[in-house]
Order: C-alpha cells, then sequence, then structure tokens
C-alpha cells in the first residue's frame, strides 16, 4: 500500500510546502515533518484553524494563557503534566513532562500548529535539572551542557524534553509565531547545543533571537528572582527595570534556600518549602507579555506588513556552512535516539495506549518509509 501524499498545501493547520521545506533545510527530523502531517490530517473540527493567540507552556499555573483569555483572546494552556523521579533518596528531585510519552508530543505539536500568525508560545522549562542549586546532582556545566546523563536517568530524560521542546521553538519560527523561553538566572540552559544551533540557524535565515536578564520581583513575584528570557520577540528589553537594594530586601526570599554548611567547610544549597511559590508567575509579568506583544502587532499594522517575522522568499540556500549533523543533531528527541512509530521510550516510560499513539504507531509503519 503506497504512503499516503503529505498535506502540506491543504489549509488550516497543515504545514506549508515553503514551511516544510524550510524545516527540512534546517534538519527538523523526517519523522518529525510525518508527525505535523499525521495530526494535520486528524485534527477535529475544532482543531482545524490557526486561532489561538498564545500557547501557555508550563509557565506558572496558567498564568498566562489566564490573562489571555481575560483579554478575550482564544489561549491554550499546555502545562508540563509531571511525574516524580528520585535519586540518592532525595525527594522530588525532577519533574520530567509528559512530552518525553509519544502521545504527549503528538498533542504538543497540534497546539502548535493551531496557533496564529504573530500568536505568542511562552515556554516555561522545569527548571530543576539546569538551576544552580540542584548542579551537584545534573552536574551541567558550559563545557558539559548535556550533564550526568549517563548516570542520572532524570537528566537524560530532561534532555529528551529540551531537545523536542527547541524542535517545538523551531516549527514555530517558520510558522511565523514568536516565542518566549523563560527560566531562572542560573540556569544552563543556554548553554544546550540544540538551542544554540537554532538561534544560528534563525539569525541565518535574517530573524533574530533576543536575550533578557530581568528581576521577576519586579512584576509582582513573592521574591527578587533574577531571570532570563531569550525571545524571538522584540522589545524583551523592556522586562529589565532597576531593583534597588531596600526594595530586593523587601522582597523575602526566606524559605526559598536552604544554606548549609558541611563539616567540612564546603557550602551547600537546597530548596526550601517556599521555593515552588517563586514558580508561579505573578500576574504583573503576563501583562507585561502581553504589551510587549500588542506592541510588536502594533508596529507590523503601522508599517503595513503582514507579518514582520516570518518566511521571507530568500530562505532558499543551504546551510553546509552551519554544520548540519541531520539525524545525529538531534540524537537526543529521546532516549532510544529514534522517533518512529513504535513508542520510543520503551516498555519502562510507555504510555502509548491513548489513541492518538496508537493511531501513530500504525501509520508510521507506513509513511516513515516515503
Amino acid at each position: 500500500m503506497p504512503a499516503p501524499a503529505p498535506s502540506w498545501t491543504l489549509k488550516g493547520v497543515s504545514l506549508t510546502r515553503k514551511e516544510a521545506s524550510l524545516l527540512q533545510s534546517w534538519g527538523c527530523p523526517r519523522e518529525v515533518l510525518h508527525a505535523l502531517d499525521f495530526v494535520a490530517q486528524n485534527a477535529g473540527p475544532e482543531e482545524s484553524s490557526r486561532d489561538v493567540e498564545v500557547l501557555d507552556m508550563f509557565c506558572g499555573e496558567k498564568a498566562i494563557s489566564g490573562h489571555w483569555s481575560k483579554r478575550g483572546k482564544k489561549a491554550s494552556d499546555s502545562k508540563f503534566f509531571c511525574f516524580w523521579l528520585f535519586a540518592l533518596g532525595a525527594r522530588a528531585v525532577c519533574q520530567v513532562c509528559v512530552y518525553v510519552w509519544q502521545s504527549g508530543f503528538l498533542t504538543l505539536l497540534l497546539m502548535v500548529l493551531q496557533m496564529a500568525p504573530d500568536a505568542l508560545g511562552v515556554i516555561g522549562l522545569p527548571c530543576i535539572t539546569y538551576i544552580f542549586m540542584n548542579s551537584f546532582t545534573h552536574g551541567r556545566t558550559s563545557d558539559k551542557p548535556y550533564g550526568n546523563e549517563s548516570t542520572r536517568e532524570y537528566v537524560k530524560l530532561a534532555n529528551v524534553l529540551t531537545v523536542r521542546t527547541v524542535i517545538v521553538i523551531m516549527i514555530m519560527s517558520v510558522r511565523a509565531v514568536y516565542w518566549f523561553v523563560e527560566q531562572p538566572g542560573s540556569s544552563k540552559v543556554i548553554h544546550f547545543p540544540e538551542l544554540k544551533h537554532l538561534q544560528k540557524l534563525i539569525w541565518a535565515s535574517g530573524m533574530k533571537t533576543y536575550f533578557q536578564r530581568f528581576w521577576m520581583g519586579s512584576w509582582g513575584a513573592p521574591s527578587p528572582k533574577l531571570s532570563m528570557g531569550i525571545s524571538s520577540m522584540p522589545y524583551i528589553d523592556e522586562l529589565k527595570t532597576k531593583l534597588t537594594q531596600f526594595e530586593r530586601a523587601k522582597l523575602s526570599s526566606k524559605g526559598i534556600a536552604i544554606v548549609k554548611v558541611l563539616p567540612c567547610g564546603k557550602k551547600t544549597v537546597s530548596g526550601g518549602p517556599a521555593l515552588r511559590k517563586t514558580q508561579i508567575y505573578p500576574s504583573g509579568f503576563a501583562s507585561k507579555l502581553y504589551d510587549l506583544i500588542s506592541k510588536v502587532k502594533a508596529f507590523i499594522v503601522l508599517v503595513g506588513a503582514v507579518q514582520s517575522y516570518g518566511i521571507k522568499n530568500k530562505f532558499t540556500r543551504t546551510w553546509d556552512h552551519l554544520n548540519l549533523n541531520g539525524e545525529k543533531l538531534w540524537s537526543r528527541i529521546s532516549p532510544t535516539g529514534r522517533f518512529d512509530g513504535h513508542c520510543c521510550l520503551g516498555k519502562k516510560y510507555c504510555r502509548s495506549k491513548s489513541v492518538s499513539c496508537a493511531k501513530f504507531a500504525l501509520a508510521g509503519q507506513t509513511w516513515l518509509r516515503a
């Protein structure tokens, strides 16, 4: 039986031929392109239009999507549903997202395809495997960005999650959708090779990315919380505000971090009972992001452009000078190094009983040969 023809030319949420070509030239895994085609063809009537204004990915208890909804905008929330992994007898060392499961990743891909041009995707990766506070366990440094994945299984799964998130950002970029990645100030995610590589691709394509450090306490957080933002959206420098020493003293950090001194004199830092509260985005931060994306859209209307951040006809060059390694670059898309018609996580983490995952497994037997 011949493989079904790709639906790149269909209207609705499907990729256009130009978008698919650019993703392919950027080295997007072929299996992901087939997965995008699969979810687009199987989308229900209410899922077949690009009308979502914001995608809130684990961003503080629906703070972002909730604010958009209050403004009368259609929002989609895809919180990273988590399960706990334990290591060294410690409590909740890491949260690993359901999107390392194949069915969850397919759901996320459909959510991304539903995003309108010039919409905003706000991404808050689970930071516990990147922050300084947990550096002894995850072992990430600028020279060792993947951390202790050979000895820490949760670090390996966190790498899978990050690689898949980078692929999602890639899809947003070619779909003319803005994205914003938020992390604590001590996060090592900025050294992640796949993210750095994608930024090079975006810059080489004539688009831009922006980086800004800012105090979340300036926007209503209960603690100062130094944060960083990486985004394709301009104007994020407006997030930076001056936080005086007096203002920082008023914002309590009590219970967030516990510092202990071992008998040998070495200091250790661990999370306190109030740490979880800092994960919730304050309403002031959500409001500011809304104002920034509104400012971008107003500028687009002012200059008479349809989209200020999208696919241009000049994007026909090759990318050999960027040392694309094809599938090798995305080898961490799953713990087994593959993403195909079968469950890519193996029996230990398999959650493929869902309809979407089972249907994709059957389709993959023919589609992935194309």
